[in-house]
């Protein structure tokens, strides 16, 4: 219905937040009652399935340690020795995927939200929102309207935008930050990493031209343009 369509936009509008240098947002609940059941030993099972795989290669558990390392140190994830609230808190499995690009492989880590333990998952008890990012069949006509084309991407797009406090505990993960053996760490994604959580119109609400271009040549964490003129300059063209 219309009412399901405007709903998650108006949630997702008023769980959002900026504090002068960054967006934060708050996760949409289908049910802001609802209880999570405790997942840390479908976690932790995971967890040690993957350092069996990484102790018959020990090059990925290398690649995995400086991915979560990097985390650590931009601030898109936090230590925490707390216990999380009662049916408010939920374990991410995770690994790691590679991709072969030209000149270089590129390793990203994926924080599997759809794991299910007593017939729930997280991504089950969120809703997606509206889909904001337009058809890319309409991209690529558009993109051969003109005779330039620009093309740019968002540096680590999801991890530009804050997730808030208050539903941080729901993206927990484990790790053993001192390596095999050691003590398994508990940490939390500050950061939202899902793509269907994020929108354009909290900041395009008051450049209305902005809205209209990344709308129509917006997919995933890319923009595809086309010059109509020279000159622009460089700052503005990157801004």
């Amino acid at each position: 219905s219309e009412s399901d369509e405007v709903d998650p936009e108006k949630r997702f509008r008023e769980g959002l937040s900026y504090d002068g240098t960054r967006y934060s947002v708050r996760l949409l609940w289908k049910n802001s009652g609802c209880w999570l059941p405790d997942n840390f030993a479908v976690a932790k099972r995971r967890l040690e399935t993957l350092e069996r795989r990484m102790a018959r290669e020990p090059s990925r558990r290398d690649v995995h340690s400086s991915i979560l390392h990097s985390y650590l140190v931009n601030g898109w994830a936090e230590e925490i020795t707390s216990e999380g609230p009662k049916g408010r808190t939920w374990y991410l499995p995770h690994h790691v995927v590679s991709q072969q690009g030209p000149g270089a492989t590129k390793h990203r880590i994926v924080f599997d939200a759809s794991v299910k333990f007593k017939g729930t998952s997280l991504n089950e008890q969120l809703d997606s929102g509206l889909k904001l990012q337009a058809d890319l069949l309409g991209i690529l006509l558009r993109f051969r309207r003109f005779r330039v084309a620009l093309q740019s991407d968002i540096a680590k797009m999801f991890l530009q935008v804050g997730l808030r406090e208050e539903d941080r505990d729901v993206c927990r993960f484990l790790w053993r930050k001192d390596g095999p053996g050691g003590p398994i760490a508990t940490y939390r994604l500050t950061r939202v990493t899902r793509s269907s959580l994020l929108s354009i119109l909290g900041h395009a609400g008051g450049e209305p031209s902005f809205k209209r271009e990344a709308g129509s040549k917006g997919f995933c964490s890319s923009v595809v343009g086309v010059a109509r003129q020279w000159g622009i300059p460089s700052g503005e063209m990157g801004e």
